[in-house]
């Protein structure tokens, strides 16, 4: 059941979770790759060509990252949920 405790740890799972590849796309992937990841510029570039409208780097920002938060949060519940009809 969703409960407001439960989804309140479902976005704070997604939120710990976006800020690790945060982590990674900013410090790690340049030591193994020389390259840092850039996910808000290709928002940026997806909204530009969907909408012909181009935001400001912080806008991208904003979105990827709650995105991100969202999207962990959602594939957190999808495990558990998974897991329990699987442990049934």
């Amino acid at each position: 059941m969703m409960t407001p405790h439960f989804l309140r740890n479902l976005l704070l799972a997604g939120l710990v979770g976006e800020i690790t590849f945060e982590l990674y796309a900013w410090l790690i992937s340049p030591i193994l790759f020389g390259a840092s990841l850039a996910p808000a510029n290709l928002v940026i570039a997806l909204i530009k060509i969907a909408l012909g409208v181009a935001v400001p780097y912080w806008a991208g920002f904003l979105i990827h990252f709650t995105i991100g938060v969202v999207g962990f949060a959602a594939f957190v519940w999808v495990t558990a949920v998974k897991k329990e009809r699987f442990d049934q």
